[in-house]
């Protein structure tokens, strides 16, 4: 695994892309997702499919 290569997200494959340091690529938009800090203290990104938004954590989709 190298740190530049980026991989599909699994359930979002060929929507988003991820590296092992938590960069989220929106593949069909050609950007990177912005991610933000919780009230917590977590990582949080809003990933869309099919028109349904959901908050997740990046740590968790990096492990995964």
């Amino acid at each position: 695994m190298d740190i530049d290569d980026y991989y599909p997200m699994k359930n979002y494959e060929g929507i988003y892309d991820i590296n092992c340091f938590g960069n989220i690529y929106n593949v069909q938009k050609g950007r990177f997702l912005k991610p933000y800090i919780n009230r917590i203290g977590y990582v949080q990104v809003n990933l869309s499919k099919n028109g349904k938004i959901i908050h997740s954590y990046v740590h968790r989709l990096v492990a995964f």
